[in-house]
């Protein structure tokens, strides 16, 4: 299941995004614009932003841009959600040139929403990824990060055996440790039960899962939340780490 994140301007408006995105078969979020949106859709990898955007505020736009060209988000697809009376013929010039994928006018339509969301998400298969890696670590302030970049039985799991030795470990066993799940691109059941038994690689460590659109089976299909910590973002990674050596 694939993440969406709308990001509103006020609150009405956001409750009114959400009812309608409550409706697909996605998994969705809505936040509001200043609700540190940044650090939110940079930890939390969505498949899709939609954006309410008026396109003579320099600040909505100087976002999209800077969405557009940083290395985790300049791959996601920007929808722009608009307001009927700022949508000029300027902007339906230029807005595929400031960062969108596409733009919808307000009201929104259920049935114009998913097939643009769709649309969106067609659009992902054709990116390759950017890294020829299946597992990355990364070690920082007490953390031990892995990120999965591909199938867990296929690619991960052969990989994170030669990894794991002995030695490894130890050095690793006062670390908070994470498990980056966003990058894979799907997580059918089967594939989540083997997380189960691929945690038990870590030995007596307390892992943490940072699921992103992978959570709602994690939750529901499984009982993994008996052996792991298990967070949408990797700033709610970084927020429990924090607390935990801070109480």
């Amino acid at each position: 299941m694939e993440l969406i994140v709308g990001i509103e301007q006020n609150k009405q408006e956001e409750e009114i995004l959400g009812i309608i995105l409550s409706e697909i078969k996605e998994k969705t979020v809505v936040i509001n614009f200043q609700d540190k949106v940044e650090e939110y859709v940079r930890s939390s990898k969505p498949s899709v932003v939609l954006i309410a955007v008026d396109p003579n505020e320099k600040d909505h736009l100087d976002y999209v841009r800077k969405l557009k060209t940083h290395p985790i988000t300049r791959d996601i697809p920007v929808i722009a959600l608009l307001q009927k009376e700022k949508v000029d013929q300027n902007f339906t010039l230029v807005y595929k040139r400031i960062g969108f994928h596409d733009y919808i006018v307000k009201p929104i339509k259920k049935v114009t929403l998913e097939n643009k969301i769709n649309e969106a998400l067609g659009s992902l298969k054709e990116i390759k990824p950017k890294s020829n890696r299946y597992v990355e670590i990364e070690r920082k302030n007490k953390k031990s990060i892995f990120s999965f970049n591909s199938h867990l039985t296929k690619h991960v799991l052969p990989e994170l055996k030669n990894l794991l030795t002995p030695p490894f470990l130890k050095s690793i066993q006062s670390d908070f440790i994470a498990i980056d799940l966003r990058n894979i691109p799907d997580l059918p059941l089967e594939e989540a039960m083997i997380l189960e038994k691929l945690l038990a690689l870590f030995g007596a460590n307390r892992t943490s899962l940072v699921a992103g659109k992978h959570m709602g089976v994690l939750i529901s299909s499984t009982n993994i939340q008996d052996k792991a910590e298990i967070f949408m973002s990797m700033a709610e990674f970084d927020t429990y780490v924090e607390k935990q050596l801070d109480p």
